[in-house]
């Protein structure tokens, strides 16, 4: 590709990625991972978004893989699915028509969790589901 192309593409990207950001009424979208910033050093480009300290999907389903079914689980694990399916509904109709976005990629390591509570000690206490973020937009 010529640098020209590359450099269109890189703030094509960064632009929808600032764009994707005030999709929820000019704000951040609670289930869409936050984008920081774009960094440019030399000919690398970099993308900077929230830390996920709690993982990603499949890792916290390998993690719980036959967790006690609490009614706070079933609550929590609830409103995280209705979040991402707002979140998703969002970004699919943003600007309508043209400019909006679709993730292509929907797969449970491109949804990150951040954790709510410190982790827990001990075997007796809920399980923290956390936000579920959607990430990885590959635009």
């Amino acid at each position: 590709m010529k640098l020209r192309t590359l450099k269109a593409e890189w703030k094509k990207e960064v632009n929808a990625h600032i764009d994707i950001s005030k999709c929820n009424e000019g704000g951040p979208h609670p289930n869409i991972i936050e984008f920081i910033a774009a960094v440019t050093r030399g000919d690398n480009r970099y993308l900077l978004f929230r830390w996920a300290d709690g993982g990603n999907l499949q890792e916290f389903w390998q993690n719980n893989a036959k967790p006690q079914l609490t009614s706070n689980l079933v609550q929590d694990v609830i409103k995280q699915l209705r979040g991402l399916a707002h979140a998703l509904e969002k970004l699919h109709g943003y600007g309508g028509g043209d400019s909006s976005y679709r993730h292509g990629d929907m797969k449970p390591e491109n949804i990150l969790r951040v954790r709510t509570r410190p982790v827990a000690e001990g075997q007796n206490s809920d399980i923290d589901v956390g936000i579920m973020k959607i990430a990885d937009m590959g635009l």
